[in-house]
């Protein structure tokens, strides 16, 4: 939060060249004039070098960086400005972009995996599919856990805390087995034994065994990681070294920057909350296999429909469990809940006509240009019929051959 003031006979006047003093307050209005206002990001506008970079400008995800102000870390992209182009539209595209990737939507990550399908899709089939292995890497408090779990429900074999030298035999192992899972995450990180700086050239032993690894790198801003740890109270896995947990974020930051180096994917959790993450997880990794991913999600009208779901039904239209006093304290979860919808005629009738709607539709979205597709089912408290809808569409896809399925229960998790 950025406080300002000014002498009181400069209040609420700017002059600009050409149009001399402006009273900004009486030709925009109150709201046009603030005392402080939250600094969320920062549009740097840079002359373009004349010569060349060695080491290019990030062509998918832009240059993005962060400057110190006031002690605090703040989001910036720098932009190179020729003569000529307007700054106003530069400008309204940068802010735009930020609030998109703050609700974690990321064209870059949607490109990329856009473009990993399409590679894929042509192999030949005479190509044999080497095992996937995900290695979830990062900042401890930026979110490893539930990018973990998130993978875990799409199917993954999760190791948490692998010594990293411990990956090739561990893969060789994985490999040997005759019920071998066909995708597997391991997370390394600052809590695992051994020199860092060696993972590169371990994932080259993994790479030379015919698998082909992605590194999965988590991190957020210091100033967001220190208040997640106050939130939580738990200890950070470097505080045993005796240092203030200031100073064990920057070494954990410094201890990881290999594996950042190298990373295939990088996610900054600043400004995403649980739901946002696991989201941006299912878009980059659900499309391991060939076909659209589904998730199917529970949510409470009052709280808003979900921003980026696909599809939306309103189940307000049934039944309510609410006003039945043993189930109001339990979800659809529970078999009760369950029971008390299937024995509704009207629920047989939505539920049948939903899935015949999403069996004709869903497999024409299964494109090159399409990696997952969000069914979500709204009621009142996203409690008991949401909830019951998204777990039993979720089954019946499963049972219909879709492989990547998951749920999310906005209200519950």
């Amino acid at each position: 939060m950025l406080d300002g003031t000014c002498p009181e006979l400069l209040q609420d006047m700017l002059e600009l060249r050409g149009l001399g003093v402006l009273n900004i307050r009486q030709m925009f209005g109150d709201t046009a004039v603030k005392r402080n206002k939250y600094l969320r990001m920062i549009v740097h506008l840079s002359r373009p070098s004349l010569e060349p970079d060695p080491s290019g400008m990030e062509r998918l995800t832009g240059d993005l960086g962060s400057r110190r102000v006031l002690d605090l870390d703040v989001p910036m992209i720098t932009i190179p400005v020729m003569p000529g182009r307007n700054l106003a539209v530069l400008t309204e595209a940068a802010t735009r972009m930020h609030i998109l990737r703050s609700k974690g939507i990321d064209p870059a990550a949607a490109f990329m995996a856009r473009h990993s399908h399409f590679h894929r899709a042509r192999q030949p089939m005479s190509t044999p599919v080497a095992p996937a292995l995900v290695v979830v890497s990062g900042m401890s408090g930026s979110g490893k856990s539930g990018a973990l779990h998130t993978l875990e429900d799409l199917g993954y074999y999760c190791v948490d805390n692998l010594p990293a030298e411990l990956l090739p035999e561990f893969v060789r192992r994985m490999r040997a087995g005759d019920s071998a899972p066909e995708k597997v995450a391991v997370v390394i990180d600052a809590r695992s034994l051994g020199d860092l700086a060696e993972v590169p050239g371990i994932l080259s032993q993994v790479g030379a065994m015919g698998v082909n690894p992605r590194l999965l790198f988590l991190e957020a801003r210091s100033d967001v990681i220190l208040r997640r740890y106050a939130d939580t109270r738990r200890r950070h896995p470097l505080s045993h070294l005796g240092l203030p947990l200031a100073d064990a974020i920057s070494l954990d930051r410094q201890a990881l920057r290999p594996l950042r180096q190298i990373a295939d994917i990088l996610i900054d959790t600043s400004e995403l909350n649980v739901h946002q993450m696991r989201r941006r997880i299912l878009s980059e990794f659900g499309l391991e296999s060939a076909g659209l991913a589904l998730l199917f999600e529970s949510f409470a009208y009052r709280h808003g429909v979900p921003g980026d779901a696909d599809f939306v039904f309103d189940a307000r239209v049934l039944p309510n469990p609410h006003w039945d006093a043993r189930l109001r304290p339990l979800s659809g979860r529970d078999e009760a809940v369950r029971d008390y919808l299937d024995a509704q005629p009207e629920v047989a009738t939505y539920v049948a006509q939903v899935q015949t709607f999403l069996d004709t539709w869903l497999p024409r979205l299964s494109t090159d240009t399409r990696s997952y597709v969000t069914v979500a089912f709204g009621c009142s408290g996203g409690r008991h019929r949401s909830v019951y809808l998204a777990e039993r569409l979720a089954r019946h896809s499963r049972e219909h051959g879709w492989r990547e399925v998951a749920t999310h229960h906005r209200e519950l998790d």
